[in-house]
């Protein structure tokens, strides 16, 4: 886990400043309260996918290594938060 930490605190900061970036282009505040409310369904569609590329390196699908874990990732957030923030 220590070899993926980097990658999985730049995903947060990542998810963070996306949900921040909307927030403000929605001429939302930018509170802690508001930005969390906001950020956590997009965190939890990376917490979803970060489990679902674990799963597929851990099976070695012979498919999973023509798709890049980023891919994975991203769509994860997106699909994922707008599922849970629907």
């Amino acid at each position: 886990m220590r070899r993926y930490a980097p990658a999985l605190v730049i995903d947060v900061i990542l998810v963070i400043v996306f949900a921040s970036l909307g927030r403000s282009s929605h001429d939302e505040a930018l509170d802690l309260v508001g930005l969390a409310g906001t950020a956590w369904p997009f965190l939890g569609g990376l917490t979803i996918g970060w489990f679902l590329t674990a799963w597929l390196r851990r099976d070695k699908f012979d498919a999973y290594a023509a798709v890049p874990t980023g891919l994975v990732l991203w769509v994860s957030a997106l699909v994922g938060g707008m599922l849970l923030r629907a």
